[in-house]
């Protein structure tokens, strides 16, 4: 396999459920935080007061 050439099928089916799950894992750390975010800002907007 040269360094240019793409990956054989094989290769790109053992892959996929690492990909799926390593996905699912950077989704919820960048996200989580994102969401939290704006629900502390919502909350703040509405004169409720939050206090985790």
């Amino acid at each position: 396999m040269g360094l240019f050439s793409p990956p054989t099928v094989e290769a790109v089916r053992a892959r996929r459920w690492t990909v799926f799950i390593v996905s699912i894992l950077e989704n919820m750390l960048f996200a989580a935080p994102l969401f939290g975010a704006a629900q502390q800002s919502v909350i703040s907007l509405n004169g409720h007061i939050f206090d985790p």
